[in-house]
């Protein structure tokens, strides 16, 4: 007797794929069940706001039977995720989450954000040539990126220097004039720690604003995540 074809398994992809790193975890994902052999049809959900605690609720609703995230989310959708009990995986999670009291179908990933942190810090510590260090935070100032800030200005306090950790006037505008402005008054050469890859070039465009090119001094150490 013939098989019959497998069932189609409903998955919800809420993924930032904009840059470099939501690219490769959707890659990734996309590769696992493809080398599984599982049947998927998947929703895709790209930005935060879309991905709402009223989202969350509706998919038990529509039969579905998995999610998988990495959006930087706010207490209350990580609380309606800990109340479901739909397969999760959750990439970038952190201990202080509600969605850690979840005891089933739940797989959390996530990096050491404060050993990178402090690895920025060695590495420019190392170098020996720098007057002055800086953290440049994520826009949305998420958790991972306070955690690798917090770090690296610990353990640069710890051997004697100190770290300015930039901060926008207001919120929700385009800031690389004010970020600028603020690089220029660093006494150089400044050693830059910048969260992630992609606010690194925001820190580049806002060096070339004040001279071509990077000459003002300041070298760069940004993340892929």
């Amino acid at each position: 007797m013939a098989k019959g074809k497998a069932e189609c398994r409903r998955v919800v992809i809420a993924l930032q794929m904009a840059g470099r790193p939501g690219q490769r975890k959707l890659s990734g994902a996309l590769d696992y069940f493809a080398e599984s052999g599982i049947n998927c049809r998947f929703r895709f959900v790209r930005h935060r706001d879309a991905f709402t605690p009223e989202f969350i609720r509706s998919l038990g609703r529509n039969d579905v039977h998995g999610i998988l995230y990495s959006l930087d989310t706010v207490p209350s959708i990580e609380a309606e995720l800990a109340k479901i009990d739909i397969p999760t995986i959750g990439i970038g999670v952190f201990d202080r989450s509600p969605l850690c009291g979840r005891t089933r179908n739940l797989a959390l990933v996530t990096g050491d954000c404060e050993e990178v942190g402090r690895a920025a810090a060695d590495l420019l510590m190392d170098s020996g040539r720098f007057r002055s260090f800086a953290f440049v935070p994520d826009l949305r100032n998420a958790p991972w990126s306070r955690l690798r800030g917090h770090a690296f200005v610990s353990l640069l306090k710890a051997h004697g220097f100190r770290a300015d950790v930039y901060r926008r006037s207001r919120d929700n505008y385009y800031d690389i004039v004010e970020l600028s402005t603020w690089l220029k008054r660093k006494p150089k050469p400044c050693g830059v720690f910048v969260a992630f890859d992609d606010r690194a070039l925001d820190v580049v465009d806002a060096c070339n604003i004040v001279v071509q090119r990077l000459r003002i001094g300041c070298t760069l150490i940004g993340n892929v995540t």
